[in-house]
């Protein structure tokens, strides 16, 4: 390794260890409930070919009863959602506990899942979000356990990478929800993942409009409705309205993808496998299913 890249990723993981320590410590959010798990878990994302898995479930369910299932964003609002009883729930974009110019969402997933999860689940958050005012509904359904996963992505030395996750310090923060999921189901214990909803085809659906903005064609499996919508657009602060340009986009996706990579050999250090079920992903770090 060259000499400036060794030096790179020592700074780097000191300061990461800096910022654990001085913004939030060094505890295991995820030691009271890790363990041996025997059932396979489903981790959902948001890509609409969720919709087929859906209607599967609720033509038969039997096939599916005997796992866990692990659910994202908005899922709340999905008419399987009190089918499927959900044990994990992960929010983890600032969108969801922020004032911003989708504000809306954010409270109306908090108030869904304050009215209608009945049964015992986690509701996994980012510490720095441990405060947010929008989830003080939450607070008033005895069934919903917040935890807080440490925030701070590791870009530190390779090495130290699996000691740090293993430990509960590290997370899934390159670019997709999907992939805090994947962290916690390995934290937690499961050796069986099976991961829908992740088509990540998002550079087919890019666009630049006539005003030279970067935008994608967003298009949820609980929504027929496509939209132009300009990227970061949804950012607090100075981000807010000033949309990503090309080279930052392909930039930050280049992350997301070296994130599912990072994940996959976790799961191996873990002993578990993860499982990549989505028709037509253009994710390639997992084995293929279905």
């Amino acid at each position: 390794m060259h000499p400036i890249s060794t030096i790179t990723k020592l700074l780097r993981t000191a300061h990461y260890l800096c910022c654990l320590a001085v913004n939030e410590d060094f505890s295991n959010p995820f030691k009271e409930w890790q363990g041996p798990k025997d059932k396979p878990i489903y981790v959902l994302g948001n890509g609409p070919s969720l919709k087929t898995l859906l209607a599967d479930m609720a033509a038969d369910f039997a096939p599916y009863s005997e796992s866990e299932f692990f659910v994202v964003n908005d899922f709340v609002h999905d008419s399987q959602f009190a089918l499927l009883r959900p044990r994990y729930y992960c929010l983890s974009d600032f969108l969801f506990f922020m004032n911003t110019i989708y504000s809306d969402r954010g409270h109306r997933v908090m108030q869904g899942l304050a009215e209608k999860v009945d049964w015992p689940m986690l509701l996994f958050i980012p510490w720095c979000q441990r405060k947010s005012s929008y989830l003080l509904p939450i607070g008033e359904n005895p069934n919903i356990r917040i935890v807080t996963f440490h925030h701070p992505t590791y870009w530190g030395i390779e090495l130290l990478r699996h000691f740090l996750f293993k430990k509960g310090l590290g997370n899934g923060e390159f670019g997709t929800v999907i992939l805090n999921a994947i962290y916690v189901s390995l934290m937690l214990g499961y050796k069986q993942i099976y991961v829908h909803g992740i088509e990540h085809t998002f550079f087919e659906n890019l666009v630049v409009n006539r005003d030279n903005v970067l935008c994608t064609k967003v298009k949820h499996f609980y929504s027929e409705k496509e939209e132009w919508k300009p990227l970061l657009e949804h950012y607090p602060g100075p981000m807010e309205n000033k949309p990503f340009t090309m080279a930052q986009f392909l930039k930050g996706k280049s992350i997301l993808f070296q994130g599912h990579q990072i994940m996959n050999r976790f799961a191996k250090a873990c002993g578990a496998s993860i499982y990549n079920c989505t028709p037509g992903s253009m994710v390639d770090a997992y084995e293929r299913k279905g």
